[in-house]
């Protein structure tokens, strides 16, 4: 029971959960429309592009790499879809294209990594306004409106009944197999162990490129997907959208527990933290605070979230240690000798 309740202290999202269950109470007592059914179907929504992204980002994020250009990802992926849209291309066709844009953006990134070893803040930094320019090279200031109707207001599309919308359905299975394949299958304790130990899963024959890369590629095909139901919802794209997305979809994975320094972190705890920032945002927005107010409560959580997972992963990294010491340092005790009788 004692080792039980410990791993729920040290769990990594367990700071959010505990954030969350805190929160929830404060929320609700500072504005009587927090728990409506309503507006939760519209909390989830609103952050439901945020939510995909962070799906992706937090795999690299465990291989100690990162990607801040996923905003512009989902811009250049959005204003290719709205140009095929424009030329006349079934809405099918321009959702392939615009998935495309946003894997060999991701490729594009993967590659600057992993062949020319340079540092990934480095890469996705310059990508992130390359990818912008070019949204705003295909579009320049024009808006792309009018999508067709099979396409546009997804997040009107209830389920009967209820106030559960199409895209919050289909992020329920994309979040359970990537949270199972990252916790259950050979792909991801790879990527746990290159996060953990770079150095000797190169040595072991892992392949640690192929896997970053992929990553990568996953990262943009996540940010395309979002840019996708970010269309839909406001049906139209332009080359600005998504501005600013990076750092939230970044904040949530850091927030739900994925450790900066790599090796660590769940699927579960980035799911607690989108619900966490969306209730923030919706519940503080509802009591009337200001923007700057949810800014600055956001940023001080997640510092205290990477300082509370930093020391808690250094922390057990010290208590293995010292276990392998006093292994290593306890004496062998000899047997005593049997007596035999004649």
């Amino acid at each position: 029971m004692k080792q039980f309740i410990q791993r729920l202290v040290l769990a990594p999202e367990a700071f959010s959960v505990v954030v969350l269950i805190l929160a929830i109470p404060l929320l609700a007592a500072a504005s009587p429309y927090f728990l409506t059914s309503q507006n939760v179907s519209q909390l989830f929504t609103q952050n439901l592009e945020i939510a995909i992204m962070a799906l992706a980002l937090a795999p690299l994020v465990i291989v100690r790499e990162i990607d801040l250009s996923v905003g512009s990802i989902l811009a250049l992926s959005a204003v290719v879809f709205g140009k095929f849209i424009e030329m006349g291309a079934p809405w099918l066709i321009a959702a392939v294209a615009a998935l495309a844009a946003g894997a060999v953006a991701g490729l594009f990134n993967g590659i600057m990594v992993t062949r020319f070893g340079l540092s990934s803040i480095v890469v996705t930094l310059a990508t992130m306004a390359l990818f912008r320019g070019l949204a705003n090279v295909i579009v320049s200031d024009e808006t792309i409106v009018g999508f067709p109707e099979g396409f546009a207001g997804w997040d009107s599309w209830y389920v009967p009944g209820t106030l559960i919308t199409v895209p919050q359905i289909l992020f329920v299975p994309l979040a359970l197999v990537v949270g199972i394949a990252l916790a259950t299958s050979t792909w991801g304790r790879r990527i746990y162990f290159i996060g953990s130990s770079p150095g000797v899963a190169r040595a072991t024959a892992v392949p640690v490129d192929r896997i970053k890369i992929a990553l990568f590629m996953g990262s943009g095909l996540a940010a395309a997907l979002a840019g996708l139901v970010l269309s839909s919802r406001l049906d139209s794209v332009r080359a600005d959208t998504g501005t600013g997305f990076e750092l939230l979809a970044l904040t949530v994975v850091l927030l739900g527990g994925v450790s900066i320094l790599g090796g660590r972190g769940s699927i579960a705890g980035v799911v607690v933290a989108v619900v966490l920032v969306g209730a923030l945002r919706s519940g503080m927005a509802l009591a009337g605070q200001p923007d700057q107010a949810r800014i600055a409560l956001i940023g001080l959580l997640l510092l205290l979230s990477i300082v509370t997972n930093v020391g808690i992963q250094r922390l057990q990294q010290s208590m293995r240690r010292r276990r392998s010491l006093k292994l290593l340092t306890t004496p062998d005790i000899p047997k005593p000798a049997q007596s035999t009788t004649v």
